[in-house]
């Protein structure tokens, strides 16, 4: 059963959308996970980070964050940090939009 509740808490979400040939793909998401994913976590304020791969060479990063600062704050790390260790590839960001979050629901 889920539960849906108005946001009593403020959460910010982050989306970053980024396209690469297919074949790139897993790679942009090894090095994700085992590069970005520990910064992004010992950051202050931190919820969750979800990396979705869309196909056809899209991927989707979404991270989620306590106040909208720490929110713009990873998303300037994240820039820092992908410009660095996607350098060799050919991976474009593409759009960042970032929210705060109205609603919710998760199962429970």
């Amino acid at each position: 059963m889920a539960s849906q509740s108005l946001a009593t808490e403020s959460r910010y979400i982050e989306v970053r959308r980024y396209k690469a040939p297919l074949h790139q793909v897993p790679e942009i998401l090894r090095r994700a996970q085992e590069g970005f994913l520990p910064i992004v976590r010992a950051m202050p304020g931190f919820v969750a980070y979800y990396a979705v791969d869309l196909g056809v060479g899209h991927v989707t990063f979404i991270n989620i964050f306590e106040t909208l600062d720490q929110s713009v704050a990873s998303t300037e790390e994240a820039a820092r940090w992908a410009a660095v260790h996607y350098a060799d590839l050919d991976v474009k960001r593409t759009d960042v939009l970032e929210g705060e979050v109205a609603f919710s629901a998760e199962r429970g």
